[in-house]
């Protein structure tokens, strides 16, 4: 049962890009390969988020790629990596502090600290990027299921997911809760993108196929 979504894209420290022209947003390009930003950006702990941004630099579709795709997009990222800080799967803390120029991001993330940190602004790239739903399950071998619908329902109930995106700026799947929300919350692009940015936005389904091979080149990447 789905209870958030949101996308990924980059947050930008303008203290630190001075330089940056951000008129026209920004791109996962620039963030990989200006050698303005070596050793200055994050990148996710992600798998599946570094090769989407790899491919969507070359032009290619996530469902769509095959093997020589997947190659090709691990030595892109080899090629860049002298640009790359870190990996980390906790962005928030290090943009809070200052530590990297451009950091990719879940954007409910970056918008917290944006409350906060006004230099602090969040794009989706000019390529595109992802867009993810996180969901709630009930093992199979639960022990009280009826106590974890109550929790479900609980979570999902109109104020109770209201006050969700309020204190998180991540999106709730309930269509009325949302229309509840101040105005400047319910038309902000970075919460809730507009048509034409949704258009570049892909769900990262599964490859099993390829996920051995995915993972390979992925251990050699973060071990370089």
């Amino acid at each position: 049962m789905p209870y958030s979504w949101g996308t990924t894209g980059i947050a930008v420290n303008t203290k630190l890009a001075k330089d940056l022209d951000l008129s026209k947003g920004i791109s996962w390009k620039t963030m990989l390969e200006d050698p303005r930003f070596s050793g200055q950006i994050t990148l996710l702990d992600d798998l599946k988020e570094n090769l989407h941004v790899a491919l969507m630099v070359q032009g290619k579709k996530w469902e769509a790629a095959q093997e020589q795709d997947i190659r090709d997009a691990f030595q892109y990222l080899k090629a860049h990596k002298k640009n790359v800080k870190i990996y980390t799967s906790e962005p928030k803390s290090i943009i809070e502090n200052n530590e990297c120029t451009l950091c990719q991001v879940f954007s409910g993330d970056a918008l917290r600290v944006m409350s906060a940190k006004p230099e602090i602004r969040y794009f989706i790239p000019q390529e595109g990027a992802t867009i993810w739903t996180d969901n709630l399950a009930i093992p199979k071998n639960a022990k009280n299921v009826e106590l974890a619908h109550a929790f479900m329902n609980k979570l999902l109930s109109t104020q109770s997911a209201k006050r969700f995106t309020e204190q998180t700026f991540f999106p709730s799947p309930n269509a009325q809760a949302m229309k509840l929300l101040d105005p400047k919350l319910n038309s902000n692009p970075e919460i809730f993108p507009k048509p034409e940015t949704f258009k570049k936005l892909n769900y990262l389904t599964e490859k099993p196929s390829l996920l051995t091979l995915m993972d390979k080149l992925w251990t050699e990447l973060k071990s370089m």
